[in-house]
């Protein structure tokens, strides 16, 4: 039997994908869903969701953030990829939010739940690519860059939060069932 999750409130999210980057910090009031919509048209027209007809041989869309993402910082070079580093991006609007919290709950009361589907695929992708071409790089670290715990380790190493550490990965659906896992720590 399934049962619905009780209504809770969230006071801050963000996102970061093909299309750009949005975060809100919920100041108690609605957003204007209008405002939002004008805001995704404007991100589309930025060109982050190309059609990969011609590299993938099938018809559809796939995209990439076109923006340039910052580095990671020095503490969490290890981990750096473009996962990683979209990770840092949709989390820095959110960090002082969580320092906040650590401040008032205690650093080992505030979780981390993340959703992702392919963790850092694009920096194991590349290295294969080298691979066959015979110009890997001695960078490259399999157990820093592609499993989903370096997520965590970079939230954590951003945040300061220590309680419970939690990343789905199901496909499409990780988004929202990290959002009824996170409901449920609650």
């Amino acid at each position: 039997m399934t049962r619905p999750l009780l209504p809770i409130g969230i006071t801050g999210w963000s996102w970061v994908g093909a299309l750009g980057s949005e975060y809100w910090l919920s100041t108690g009031q609605q957003e204007d869903q209008g405002q939002t919509g004008a805001r995704l048209r404007e991100l589309l027209q930025l060109g982050g969701l190309k059609s990969h007809k011609g590299e993938l041989g099938i018809p559809g869309a796939s995209g990439k953030c076109p923006i340039e993402l910052p580095a990671l910082i020095k503490s969490l070079a290890q981990y750096d990829s473009r996962c990683a580093r979209l990770l840092a991006f949709a989390l820095d609007p959110l960090v002082e939010a969580v320092h906040s919290a650590c401040r008032k709950y205690g650093a080992d009361r505030v979780g981390i739940v993340l959703a992702s589907s392919t963790g850092g695929i694009d920096a194991t992708e590349t290295f294969l690519a080298e691979r066959k071409r015979g110009t890997t790089s001695p960078d490259y670290q399999f157990q820093k860059t592609h499993p989903h715990h370096a997520l965590l380790n970079i939230v954590r190493g951003l945040t300061r939060a220590r309680g419970p550490a939690v990343i789905v990965s199901t496909a499409c659906s990780s988004a929202a069932k990290a959002l009824g896992s996170a409901q449920r720590l609650i």
